[in-house]
């Protein structure tokens, strides 16, 4: 006799089980390969910005000017 948590498959029940499961191999496979591909592409993005051989000449001046102290205190 049979304890009420297990179950009993018929044939087909097996043979569809296990189709179930090679499906979901292949599309958790397929998702990896094109998680990975999404993330190669989005690093060649971020060293595309790298690549940029442009330069920007900045020049900067500060002056602190303060009329009204008489010390430094």
């Amino acid at each position: 006799m049979l304890h009420e948590k297990e179950l009993v498959l018929n044939q087909s029940d097996t043979k569809n089980l296990l189709n179930s499961v090679s499906i979901l191999r292949d599309l958790t496979n397929n998702a990896q390969i094109n998680i990975a591909s999404k993330l190669g592409d989005l690093g060649s993005f971020g060293n595309s910005i790298f690549e940029n051989k442009d330069t920007i000449e900045q020049n900067v001046q500060i002056s602190a000017t303060f009329p009204n102290v008489n010390s430094k205190q």
